[in-house]
């Protein structure tokens, strides 16, 4: 009976095409952006393809809140300056975007019994580079951050309140989707979920603090821990719900329906 003899090199070659198969099978997609350009006709956006956007305040206020020092204020306007972009990528990348937000109308606030004289508006971030991404309970977030550095904005309040207050950290928002009814109601997105399409979509600020998130590169899903809001070395929450569309160049609505997942 004849031996048969296997190399060294033959043993790491086929170790090395396992171990490239386990990846391959294990790759994940993640959360891609989907739009409708015809009635009937989809298209994921890919590494270097875009669509403009736009916000506005769903909820009748915006509100921040912050504990310890019993500051809280409200506003009545959210939006997104123009220019604001959905930025697509390859199957297993996330999409991010590229916005900067303007809160404003009507904001005013109270700091335990005393009311700050004035609010400055509008209340603007610096440029944030935005990422979607999972809770750890599988639902879908937008994930804000600032595209530099780490503070959010610095907000500016009239006496007797606590001015300035410098906003640092990173802030998460779950995607819903919109029944398309004017109402502030929507049902939390899931990966693996439905992928139907609609002209608008909800983002919720999560008022309870999130941790941890799970992120998509290359196919790889990571959990990361994200930076924890904080107005001045306090820690505190942004509440809102907003209305996300398509829009052109100008920031106006295109009624193009798109998707958050592909």
């Amino acid at each position: 009976m004849s031996e048969h003899k296997v190399s060294l090199p033959a043993i790491l070659a086929a170790l090395a095409v396992f171990a490239v198969t386990e990846g391959a099978a294990k790759a994940v997609e993640g959360p891609s952006i989907t739009v409708e350009p015809k009635a009937g006709e989809t298209k994921r956006l890919g590494k270097g393809e875009t669509r403009n956007f736009t916000a506005k305040l769903l909820s009748k206020s915006f509100i921040v809140r912050i504990a310890t020092s019993k500051l809280e204020f409200t506003c009545e306007s959210l939006s997104v300056a123009k220019g604001a972009v959905l930025l697509g990528q390859q199957a297993g990348t996330a999409p991010t975007s590229d916005e900067i937000l303007e809160i404003s109308k009507g904001c005013k606030g109270t700091e335990g019994t005393n009311t700050c004289a004035s609010i400055a508006e509008p209340i603007r971030t610096v440029p944030l580079k935005s990422e979607l991404v999972e809770s750890t309970g599988h639902k879908l977030l937008m994930l804000f951050k600032p595209e530099v550095g780490k503070t959010l904005t610095i907000l500016t309040l009239g006496a007797p309140c606590t001015s300035p207050l410098k906003v640092t950290g990173e802030e998460t928002a779950e995607v819903l989707v919109d029944p398309e009814k004017g109402e502030e109601a929507g049902t939390p997105v899931e990966l693996g979920g439905a992928k139907s399409l609609a002209k608008s979509w909800l983002l919720r600020l999560v008022a309870t603090p999130v941790t941890k998130v799970i992120k998509f590169a290359g196919g790889v899903e990571t959990e990361t821990s994200i930076g924890q809001l904080e107005f001045g070395g306090w820690p505190g929450t942004f509440e809102g719900i907003a209305l996300i569309s398509l829009a052109n160049g100008k920031g106006e609505t295109t009624g193009e329906k798109w998707s958050p997942l592909a």
